[in-house]
């Protein structure tokens, strides 16, 4: 039965580490390409200007 319980809570810990390792490449490579639209957004407005 303990066995049962650590292989829970190992394989719950695992796939936290995994789910966190994830989320956190997602959000970084969104916010790069968010960033990206913006300066290459405000390069475009100020050749437009002029």
């Amino acid at each position: 039965m303990e066995a049962k319980i650590l292989q829970t809570v190992l394989t719950a810990a695992l796939m936290f580490a995994a789910y966190d390792k994830i989320a956190n490449f997602i959000f970084k490579l969104l916010l790069n390409r968010q960033k990206s639209f913006i300066k290459a957004e405000v390069v475009l407005n100020y050749f437009h200007a002029y």
